[in-house]
């Protein structure tokens, strides 16, 4: 191409995002953007993220063979795109990346959002290089209890937040964690690259139930697991009865 902006990504100049080194917190604070949303698993998590940005922005979701129902749980200006990627131990998975590189060109997004944990799409990033990448990072270090992740090599899952232009992450002890693990001292000091953004609500499971429910009850939701705290929750449980002595705890 003949300007300035010269996109290596080949995608029409009228959609070619900034050039690299463009600071993306210009671009994360516009209105109306496209956003190439890719995710391999996080569901729930997923259908939150999609909800909140479908809100201001034009969203493209990518997801694989398993999440394709996820379209079923957005709203309809969200668009949702499956690009057949199988299981993550498939050979099949070179032809489903063709695939997904195929649409986020055609889709000439501003932005591109990967959840981190993924492998195959991480051909994204040599695809289209002028595109601003966010990622969102929930565990900075393997997983504990997701045998998947265990077999993931660390150097895996640091791949992406160690490029990504912004990181995500749920809680400002987090941001700690991923300043010391991914951080470069003075780009991120010029774009403020470590974000904490809340947890979105999961809305899935029982909130017709939860309604009808009164009283006080406490609900854990999740691994069942040491790491989690449940000694410490228990612990502070008692404290709780002793103030309100029928409030009821649930682990589910």
């Amino acid at each position: 191409m003949g300007d300035s902006h010269s996109c290596r990504c080949n995608v029409r100049p009228e959609k070619c995002a900034p050039a690299a080194g463009d600071d993306p917190k210009k671009i994360l604070d516009m209105r109306r953007i496209r956003v190439a949303h890719i995710s391999r698993g996080f569901e729930d998590y997923v259908i939150g993220v999609l909800k909140a940005i479908g809100e201001t922005a034009e969203v493209t979701a990518y997801v694989s063979e398993a999440d394709s129902w996820i379209g079923q749980c957005v709203p309809q200006t969200v668009k949702v795109s499956s690009y057949g990627a199988p299981s993550a131990r498939s050979i099949r998975n070179v032809q489903a990346v063709r695939r997904l590189i195929a649409g986020v060109r055609e889709q000439g997004p501003d932005v591109i959002h990967i959840q981190n944990g993924v492998f195959w799409e991480l051909g994204v990033l040599r695809a289209c290089p002028n595109i601003p990448v966010v990622t969102t990072v929930h565990d900075i270090t393997r997983h504990p209890t997701r045998v998947w992740r265990r077999e993931t090599p660390q150097f895996v899952l640091d791949y992406l937040p160690s490029r990504a232009d912004v990181v995500i992450c749920h809680g400002s002890g987090l941001i700690d964690q991923a300043h010391r693990r991914y951080g470069r001292e003075g780009r991120d000091r010029r774009l403020q690259r470590f974000m904490s953004v809340p947890h979105p609500i999961i809305e899935r499971y029982g909130m017709a139930r939860a309604r009808e429910i009164t009283g006080s009850n406490i609900l854990f939701f999740g691994n069942v697991a040491h790491y989690k705290g449940l000694d410490l929750l228990l612990s502070a449980y008692r404290k709780v009865r002793a103030i309100v002595p029928g409030a009821s705890l649930r682990v589910a």
